[in-house]
């Protein structure tokens, strides 16, 4: 059984128990089981490390975005970010509990802002389908945008906030918007692009501010 389907199982079990009744960790696993000089070739102004994968420690995973950040308790973050996505599924009902606290405390003030909560259960299956597993899914088929690729003008962290807080399942207004996964960008208080113009050829990211 893959992981989006064990997740989605379990997170129906969970509910079931429930309603019968009643980007990163703290950095402890960092490490590198190699040397600490960086090998590598040279391509133009820019050099990559040519070490083996072997050399290195995962102490993050960052296919989708604030995933062990928004969903998971600091205690929890560092197994996750040191296990494989095909493992997503063994965290589910951690990430319900924290799903259902999110809500706890932050329902009111959603509405305050004019955006319609989810029910828990709606909740759980718009992060199935668009959050676990922890990889970065491209459909050529369809338009690109997250969480349909990612590109770097994409407001990733609120269109994920958006699927885990707000219901994009259904017709609704959200601070005069339509609720879907643009529902948090939305909101007035919210950055709507980048500062600085990206670049139109590698590495693309605008150029970095000066130090203070």
């Amino acid at each position: 059984m893959n992981a989006r389907n064990r997740f989605a199982s379990s997170l129906l079990a969970a509910l079931c128990l429930t309603a019968c009744g009643g980007g990163g960790g703290d950095g402890g696993s960092t490490g590198s089981s190699g040397g600490a000089s960086s090998g590598g070739g040279s391509t133009g102004e820019f050099s990559f490390s040519t070490q083996p994968r072997s050399a290195y420690a995962r102490v993050d995973r960052m296919g989708q975005p604030v995933v062990a950040t928004v969903l998971l308790h600091t205690e929890d973050k560092d197994h996750f970010n040191g296990t494989d996505p095909a493992e997503d599924g063994d965290f589910s009902a951690l990430m319900l509990e924290r799903l259902e606290e999110l809500h706890t405390g932050l329902d009111d003030a959603l509405i305050a802002k004019g955006i319609t909560p989810c029910a828990l259960d709606v909740c759980a299956r718009q992060v199935v389908n668009k959050i676990i597993p922890d990889t970065l899914q491209l459909d050529l088929s369809k338009p690109d945008g997250f969480p349909n690729g990612r590109r770097f003008e994409d407001i990733t962290v609120d269109r994920i906030l958006s699927m885990a807080l707000a219901d994009t399942t259904t017709p609704g207004d959200c601070y005069g918007h339509p609720c879907d996964v643009h529902a948090f960008e939305n909101l007035p208080n919210n950055p709507t692009r980048n500062e600085s113009p990206f670049l139109a050829q590698f590495p693309y990211l605008a150029a970095p501010h000066p130090p203070p």
